[in-house]
């Protein structure tokens, strides 16, 4: 038994010894070759960023794959909202939550919900646009209103001043009467 964990721990440590060595070429080889610094510089502007040669470095050492690397990425451009580059506390909190009900009803159900909370976000536009209008003219109404009293209020002053008018013309009548008389 004992010699079977030997052989186990030598094989483990040479195979390990034997991919440093792999590692340590690949390393090499990339580093002294245009074709390789090519294939790193992903958008083609002639820098390799961080970003850049780690994903190179590990896709050429054989650490991981690109599907993975484009799955992680994925979540990386989901989670950003905003698509400036970075992810901050608010936009992790949003994807936290949006995957924790993603786990518990479904990507399918998600996308329900989603769909049935921008109808919402719709309706509620509209509803608060309705308002918008009903608040102008309820406003247009109150103005309206306010020179229609104004109107009246005139109205009423004329009516006034006519029935002193008509008084003072009985009272000149009747004094023209009585120096008549």
């Amino acid at each position: 038994m004992m010699l079977v964990r030997f052989l186990d721990l030598a094989t483990s440590f040479f195979t390990w010894r034997h991919n440093v060595e792999q590692k340590k070429k690949t390393f090499t080889k990339v580093l002294s070759s245009d074709c390789f610094f090519q294939e790193f510089d992903i958008d083609g502007d002639k820098v390799v960023t961080k970003f850049e040669f780690l994903r190179g470095m590990l896709l050429k050492l054989d650490m991981v794959d690109i599907a993975r690397i484009d799955e992680i990425m994925q979540i990386f451009y989901e989670t950003d909202k905003d698509g400036d580059g970075t992810i901050n506390r608010e936009e992790l909190r949003l994807k936290v939550k949006e995957n924790e009900l993603k786990f518990k009803w479904g990507n399918n159900a998600w996308r329900e919900i989603n769909a049935a909370w921008k109808e919402i976000h719709r309706k509620e536009q509209a509803l608060q646009a309705r308002q918008d209008k009903l608040n102008a003219k309820m406003k247009q109404f109150d103005e309206e209103q306010e020179r229609w009293q104004m109107k009246q209020k005139e109205t009423a002053q004329i009516a006034a001043d006519a029935a002193d008018v008509i008084e003072m013309d009985i009272d000149v009548k009747e004094e023209h009467q009585e120096i008549n008389q």
